[in-house]
Parts: C-alpha cells; structure tokens; sequence
C-alpha cells in the first residue's frame, strides 16, 4: 500500500509539474501586442474609427483581411456580414487590439492605435460575445464590476441593471442576499439569457465610447434574442456599436453594412442600397 501510495504522488508530481512548465512556457511568450515607447493614453474617445488600407494574416495562414479601408462616425451602428472564415473576427480583433495590422492602420479619433496605450483604448471599448463572461461562483456584484477600471455603488449598478431591462436580479424574494448572492453557471435563476443582460449592463457600467458585438444572442430563442438587442439599442444609444450578428437579418437596421468575402470588403451601404445591388449581400440575405 504504501508503494502503491508512492507511485500515485510521484504520477501526481510528473502531471503537476508538466502543467506548470507550459503555464510558465506560456506567460514568458512575449504578446502580441505592447504599448510603443511614445504611446499615450487617448482620453476620452468621441467614437470615430478609420481602417486604412488594412492587412493582416496570422503567421503561417492563408487566410486574413486584405486592404481593408472603411470609415465610422462616432454613434454609428455598423454592421458586418459574411460567410464564416470572411475575416470578421479578425477585424475585432484588431478593433480591441488584440493584433497590429502587418500593413495600413487603424485609427480612433484621427489617432493610430499604435500610438495609443493598450490600457487607455481598452478601457473605453466592451466587447459581447456568444460565450460571455461569468465568474462561476461569484457573487452578482462581483459579475458586475468585472474588469471595471472604477468603483461603482450599487445604485449605479441598479441602474445599469434597470436600464437593460435586468432588473430581475432586484427581486429579492427570488434573490434575498441581494448582490451578494452567487451565482453558479447552472443556477435556475440565472439562465442564458439573462446573464447575457447582466453582461450588457456590466458593459453599460463600463461607460464605452465604441460597444462591439460578436453574435451577443446567439443560442437564444427568438423573444430571448429580440429582447436582448432591444435592450442594446436603448442603452447603448450615442455610442459607436460594431456587430458581427448571428443572422444577417439582425443586420438590416444598421447604418452601415459592410460585407466581407475571403478577407475583403466587396460591399458596403445601407440594407436598402445592397439590396438595390442585387449582389452578395441579397444572396446571403435570401431574399432576392
């Protein structure tokens, strides 16, 4: 038995180990990204973005975006549609600065995100995704200030709560510890679509100047989908929102729409005017 109990610990010893050699291997890769020597912090940003003859492919890929140029004016909502493997995540990547151009730039407010600090540009962009974000666990307040760069009172976060159509988490027969409760995953009181509106308010506390949307609803039901970019046209009003929407239906209300194949922008306009063109955006739309 105690041989037996020694070869389990060593195994045990070799697993842990092993693990942390690559977390080690993995934090002393240098990012992707880092501030340049003269980057500045850009304060508060209006919301204007320019791609200006924009390249980008992952070392080793075929695929990426190539001479990508468009223009967005602050408090405009765009969208951008395409076939899976288009290039549109890649574009929100180097939205968040997640990844540099390999040529051309992007700008915020006239300015190159090269020439910005990290810390400063992500401070002022939130970002939903389909997966979201949720601290298994934790408590609602903790959900809600997560990745916060400033203190919030409960009674802003109400508000935020309220504001998006959440205020569910308010009822304190359902939740009586109030903000203090946790919250797992696979609570009852807490299905899919009401983190994704408590992710949105956690956003709208985060005071952004650009919102980016990558399929916010996707693996929602239809009233679960409407409700949520109900919510997100409300309180998102005046701020720049970029989507990547599940459907491209989801897309016909924007302002701009830009329409991507293969890693280029081969239309661009309003729902109405690429309908006109009788091109790749009615043929993805189904309408023709």
């Amino acid at each position: 038995m105690a041989l037996s109990g020694f070869i389990t610990l060593y195994t045990q010893y070799r697993e842990t180990t092993g693990s942390a050699r690559r977390v080690l291997n993995y934090m002393a890769e240098a990012p992707a990204v880092a501030d340049a020597e003269d980057a500045v912090d850009p304060g508060r940003l209006e919301g204007n973005i320019s791609f200006q003859n924009v390249s980008f492919s992952h070392e080793g890929a075929d695929r990426g975006l190539r001479d990508i140029s468009f223009d967005v004016s602050a408090g405009q909502r765009v969208s951008i549609v395409g076939k899976p493997g288009s290039g549109k995540s890649i574009l929100l990547d180097l939205l968040m600065r997640l990844q540099d151009p390999n040529t051309g730039s992007v700008k915020f407010d006239t300015k190159d995100a090269r020439k910005l600090t990290i810390k400063g540009l992500r401070d002022q962009i939130s970002m939903l995704h389909d997966k979201g974000i949720w601290l298994d666990n934790d408590t609602i307040r903790q959900n809600m200030t997560y990745g916060l760069n400033h203190e919030v009172t409960d009674e802003e976060i109400a508000e935020a709560l309220n504001t998006v159509g959440a205020s569910f988490i308010l009822d304190d027969r359902r939740f009586p510890e109030g903000l203090n409760t946790r919250l797992a995953r696979s609570d009852w009181r807490m299905p899919e679509g009401r983190r994704r509106h408590m992710e949105l308010a956690r956003a709208l506390l985060a005071n952004p100047s650009i919102l980016l949307l990558d399929s916010p609803a996707a693996g929602l039901s239809d009233y679960e989908a409407d409700r949520l970019h109900s919510s997100i046209r409300k309180s998102m009003k005046d701020r720049t929102v970029i989507s990547v929407p599940q459907s491209v239906g989801d897309a016909e209300s924007s302002d701009l729409i830009l329409v991507m194949d293969n890693g280029v922008v081969v239309e661009r306009g309003t729902h109405e005017e690429l309908m006109a063109l009788d091109g790749v955006y009615s043929r993805l739309t189904g309408k023709k």
